[in-house]
């Protein structure tokens, strides 16, 4: 269970939970810090395409022949659809085009229409069933991913000799044949001994006598991010910047609390390549949510090869700059000592290959 702080009680909740951990200086020698970069959800409308064409792209036609679960849905107030599961990759299809063409929901010929618009959710039990997936070809799952909607999605002009048309400012022109409703990241931060969240919790502005919710003030053009925070039973903690409705928020929260019960017991194997369990003394989430024109406009495309390798450190950045606490004459020492060693050496950022 999770409860919001509320601001005419925060004092005494900024008290307890924003007490510094007491680590010695030879855990910090002996479990260095570790992040980790992976693709947590991603949901798109791809045109022209059915589920069978969908799951070929994917590279899960083995999977074709494996009943998928159906459900029906609303997706928004007056657009009913079926949904079509398999191992949590959802296909939405609109019933009314489904009755128009007079396809039967349970028959096969549904799946291998192609429809104008066919919508897919990538869940995270869907990315974690696909890491697994692609781990058996040797597949980097994520950066596959990334590369596929991008390329897919995108369809190069050329002229009729064969060079690329140009816009008027010498770009190739590009047509989308479909865009991103969602995409959240994931970057992990292991055994991080600065408190980077209660060096948060500080800087948010609770206890306002209006009784409104906190800000968070950022020095990104006097950016103001409407803030939460919410205290989990097992004392985890949990930061939301900007609204839940907005195509741009970060969740910032403490995993570690999430995937261990209240005796410190582990529920699942964390999966981190090269660290054991018990080497995770911290684990600190920063979740970030994208969505529609912030979707496509965060994520790297075909077109920019190099915005595909270089996308931890270019991810890093965003949250830096765009996050960043203060005013624009005044940047807190705390934010810039945690990102500053990554940023300085954006290798050291893993790309999750399989994850939990």
């Amino acid at each position: 269970m999770r409860k919001c702080i509320n601001p005419s009680n925060y004092s005494a909740y900024h008290t307890m939970i924003c007490q510094q951990s007491q680590f010695r200086l030879d855990e910090m020698t002996q479990y260095p810090s570790r992040w980790f970069l992976s693709v947590d959800t991603i949901s798109y409308i791809v045109e022209n395409c059915s589920v069978k064409m969908m799951m070929g792209l994917l590279m899960l036609d083995e999977y074709m022949g494996i009943s998928f679960k159906r459900d029906e849905v609303t997706i928004c107030p007056g657009r009913e659809s079926f949904m079509y599961t398999c191992n949590g990759v959802q296909f939405f299809i609109t019933k009314a085009y489904a009755y128009a063409y007079n396809l039967d929901p349970d028959g096969d010929d549904i799946l291998s229409y192609p429809f104008k618009e066919l919508r897919v959710n990538i869940t995270g039990e869907g990315m974690k069933f696909l890491r697994k997936h692609y781990q058996s070809k040797q597949i980097w799952a994520d950066d596959f991913l990334l590369h596929f909607i991008s390329q897919n999605f995108v369809e190069k002009v050329f002229n009729e000799d064969g060079t690329p048309k140009l816009n008027a400012v010498g770009d190739q022109i590009e047509i989308w044949h479909g865009h991103y409703t969602r995409v959240d990241y994931a970057l992990d931060v292991i055994n991080d001994f600065s408190n980077i969240m209660n060096n948060m919790i500080r800087h948010l502005n609770y206890g306002t006598s209006t009784g409104e919710p906190g800000f968070f003030i950022s020095s990104n053009g006097g950016r103001v991010y409407k803030s939460k925070i919410y205290l989990s039973d097992n004392g985890g903690k949990t930061i939301y910047l900007g609204s839940t409705q907005s195509e741009q928020m970060l969740r910032v929260y403490d995993k570690l609390a999430e995937q261990t019960d209240e005796t410190g017991v582990w529920k699942h194997d964390p999966g981190f390549p090269g660290i054991d369990k018990s080497e995770i003394k911290t684990w600190t989430r920063f979740e970030l949510v994208l969505r529609k024109v912030k979707a496509k406009e965060y994520t790297p495309t075909s077109s920019d090869t190099s915005s595909v390798l270089r996308f931890p450190e270019l991810f890093v950045n965003l949250l830096y700059e765009k996050f960043q606490p203060g005013s624009n004459t005044f940047m807190p020492e705390w934010w810039h000592s945690f990102w500053r060693p990554v940023m300085d050496r954006p290798e050291t950022i893993k790309i999750l290959v399989n994850f939990v």
